[in-house]
């Protein structure tokens, strides 16, 4: 059976968002069968993708596992996805973020469940997805800042954040865009993920100035020409390769 045809295990009826489930552990059974027991859900699930060896082209509840997270990109063009939804319980932080950087480089949206708790305390649908949020990509406790506090000290500030298109980096952009800062500074060395999170965010602050800045932070005397020609009043650090040449 080819890769068309075991897409087909949806339901015939389902014409909303292409998905694929990555993980088909216990949870992404329990979100397979809700979504496909709730009317108002209209999403197409397309497969799961797994790295449990044993599981590979595996039937779940209809669902096919397609492959493995290697496979993502591939069956992201072939298959026509709108969203992957991380389907598993208790992930690590660490995975979180390798799972969020192949979505990004396909591009790719990236959706996650609600936590494991919420949902076993019935205080959720497990089918109530949501974006991957910043506060699940840190190796620590989440803190809470009052935004009168940001917008005090982000707004109508020149800012740069560095490793813009890397998952930590892009949802800090994110975020730093809603306190208005006079400018936002992109400084990316990867190219591809620079032109995905510049159209991004200019679509979603077209009134912002963003300045997309091809660079490595590692490059010493590019970096000086970019602090020297743009002024950054405040810097975002969140490159993940950083030694100096």
């Amino acid at each position: 059976m080819g890769i068309a045809a075991a897409a087909n295990t949806e339901r015939a009826t389902d014409t909303g968002p292409r998905v694929l489930l990555i993980g088909a552990g216990r949870v992404g059974v329990m979100a397979v069968r809700e979504i496909q027991g709730r009317g108002e859900t209209n999403l197409a699930i397309r497969g799961f993708v797994d790295d449990d060896p044993f599981k590979r082209a595996a039937v779940i509840n209809g669902v096919k596992v397609l492959g493995t997270t290697a496979d993502l990109p591939r069956l992201v063009r072939e298959l026509g996805i709108d969203h992957v939804i991380i389907t598993i319980g208790e992930i690590q932080r660490k995975e979180m973020r390798r799972l969020l950087e192949i979505c990004q480089s396909v591009p790719v949206r990236a959706r996650t469940i609600p936590g494991l708790y919420e949902i076993l305390q019935g205080d959720v649908s497990i089918s109530r997805f949501r974006d991957v949020r910043l506060e699940d990509l840190l190796e620590r406790d989440v803190v809470e800042v009052d935004d009168g506090d940001l917008s005090g000290f982000l707004g109508s500030k020149a800012v740069m954040v560095t490793g813009a298109g890397g998952s930590i980096g892009s949802e800090l952009c994110r975020q730093i865009a809603r306190f208005g800062p006079s400018r936002l500074l992109l400084v990316e060395r990867a190219e591809g993920a620079l032109f995905t999170i510049h159209r991004e965010l200019a679509g979603s602050w077209p009134d912002l100035p963003i300045l997309p800045l091809l660079a490595d932070v590692g490059d010493r005397s590019r970096m000086r020409v970019l602090f020297a020609r743009h002024k950054p009043e405040i810097v975002a650090h969140a490159a993940a390769h950083s030694t100096c040449r």
